[in-house]
């Protein structure tokens, strides 16, 4: 999230009549705190709408689709609610395309299992149990790529995404807080979630619904702002995934000293092949797809019982059996061949140097090796004194601590507790659903729920790597070239949120960009030092001698045939 450029309460483009109005809310108490907390910053176009390529990557229409919107169990908003809202100053709903493109959601064009027209990772999520429907989120949100060439658009299925979900999240409740307390926006609310139901006593009764939700959700940023738990802005294509994810799980268990600084944001990583690897995330700390999965998803908004009575506990709004179809569709999903239609013939000259280059300098750690006895690729994990980049990711989880509270498990590595939770939701998830310990093994793919805490990072395949950009696992090096390059070569700033692609340096342009995303390689978190190719002793994050400027360019050549 970008920093705040003013405050909502004078936006210039704000009435002097509703600029009053907003001046008047100050005094309304803790909400304020939503309400400036977040910036009603200057928001970027959205992408421009291109003709759409979508790559052959081995689904079926239907099951792309089932990909784009099958629910995980995550509850973000009611979803009558979003379908309602509208912009925080302005009368234009919140949900219309052009306006949460501006958070790089991706449109879908196809209405097959899609009825609302929602874009590519959003869904109309029911609860199993209320039967009450919620705004949800699913895999796609965050794993759906696209790059833009020359007028076309070409989606990556599976690809690291370019959302940022946290500015959508953050600026949604603020619509919601603003339209709580303006009357002419919230009775236009009402009337289109109450419909024929619309009542003077039912429109004060959701209103009533409105303002516990703003008081929870304002309860949560001022214990973020007193913390200090955000420091680093994710923007375009992040997420402290194990910090702020960690956060929304274990704050679940009401005991406020579990929340950790979460100032380790790493990009949304692709998703193809990854049913082969026998370790997942960039510190290589999951080992079973379904605990990955039901941690994912506990980070992002599902419901779950960690506090209180015993027999309650562990309860959840998770889908299983949606999360069981979700990977087992991932493991059809196939890496994406470069387009030489869209982005140009591949020089195959140079690509046989290049093909020497990568067997020379970087087969050693990015060809893995495969596991006849498990059928799995073992993943080679690099210390992080000797691959030098950015360490916080993987130093957090290992220092993090939880107070497990109710659950009666004491204090314990958030590795431990994350593996007891995510085990006991399933087991109880299996027992309502009376999944069988067979059936059981089969949806586990065969693996035990093992989270370990390393002090390294993988060196995964390499496969397709052109078509995910940014680089480095905290996204801090923009294009290929960079990152073959010393550190003192790569940018220190640049911008993200511009889906153009350089074809030849291979990454997102990285010029300013109206309402883009600056990132700032000197931030915790954010350092684009290591992998390095240097002249000199090889030490911390320094892997061999400099490359020049033909080597790099035949090694991107290389890399685009992979």
């Amino acid at each position: 999230m970008k920093q705040m450029q003013f405050s909502i309460f004078g936006h210039p483009s704000a009435p002097a009549s509703r600029q009053r109005f907003q001046s008047a809310l100050v005094a309304v108490g803790s909400v304020v705190l939503l309400l400036t907390a977040v910036s009603c910053k200057d928001l970027p176009q959205p992408a421009p709408t291109y003709d759409l390529r979508v790559l052959d990557q081995g689904w079926t229409a239907a099951e792309r689709q089932a990909y784009y919107h099958t629910a995980q169990g995550t509850q973000i908003l009611p979803y009558d609610w979003f379908m309602a809202l509208e912009q925080a100053l302005s009368t234009k709903l919140f949900r219309a395309n052009d306006h949460v493109a501006r958070y790089r959601f991706l449109p879908d064009l196809s209405t097959l299992d899609n009825p609302d027209r929602l874009p590519v990772g959003m869904v109309k999520d029911v609860n199993e149990v209320t039967k009450k429907p919620y705004l949800g989120l699913t895999c796609a949100a965050c794993h759906s790529g696209q790059l833009n060439y020359g007028g076309m658009g070409i989606r990556i299925d599976g690809g690291e995404g370019t959302l940022d979900l946290t500015s959508f999240i953050e600026e949604m409740f603020q619509a919601l807080a603003i339209t709580e307390l303006d009357p002419l926006k919230f009775d236009r609310f009402a009337h289109r979630v109450l419909g024929d139901h619309y009542t003077a006593a039912a429109k004060r009764a959701l209103h009533e619904e409105v303002k516990e939700q703003i008081r929870e959700v304002s309860a949560i940023q001022k214990t973020a702002k007193k913390r200090g738990l955000y420091p680093t802005p994710d923007g375009f294509g992040r997420q402290d995934a194990l910090g702020r994810g960690g956060n929304n799980g274990f704050g679940k268990l009401g005991i406020e000293a579990n929340l950790a600084v979460a100032d380790a944001p790493v990009s949304y990583p692709a998703v193809w092949n990854g049913l082969n690897w026998d370790w997942v995330q960039y510190n290589g700390s999951i080992h079973q797809p379904m605990g990955r999965n039901i941690g994912e998803v506990l980070g992002v908004g599902a419901v779950a019982t960690l506090k209180g009575n015993s027999n309650d506990l562990y309860q959840s709004s998770v889908k299983i059996l949606n999360l069981h179809a979700l990977e087992t569709l991932v493991g059809k999903l196939q890496p994406p061949a470069w387009p030489e239609d869209i982005l140009g013939p591949i020089n195959h000259d140079q690509a046989k140097r290049g093909a020497d280059l990568f067997k020379a300098r970087c087969a050693g750690c990015h060809e893995p090796r495969w596991d006849e006895t498990k059928h799995l690729f073992k993943i080679r994990l690099i210390p992080l004194e000797e691959i030098g980049t950015d360490p916080n990711q993987a130093t957090n989880l290992k220092n993090h601590k939880i107070d497990t509270g109710d659950l009666g498990f004491g204090v314990i590595s958030a590795g431990e507790a994350l593996q007891l939770v995510t085990e006991k939701i399933a087991q109880r998830k299996y027992q309502e659903l009376g999944i069988g310990p067979d059936e059981q093994s089969k949806m586990n793919q065969g693996r035990e729920n093992l989270f370990a805490a390393n002090l390294a990072y993988r060196a995964h395949s390499l496969t397709s790597v052109w078509a995910t950009p940014p680089y480095l696992h905290n996204g801090s090096v923009p294009n290929l070239y960079e990152l073959l390059s010393p550190v003192e070569e790569r940018s220190k700033t640049f911008f993200t949120g511009n889906l153009e692609f350089d074809p030849v340096l291979i990454g997102y342009e990285k010029d300013p960009i109206h309402g883009g995303f600056r990132f700032d390689t000197s931030l915790a978190g954010n350092s684009n030092a290591g992998h390095e190719f240097r002249d000199g002793p090889k030490k911390q994050g320094v892997l061999g001698a400099k490359l020049t400027p033909e080597q790099r360019m035949d090694l991107i050549e290389y890399l685009k045939t992979r």
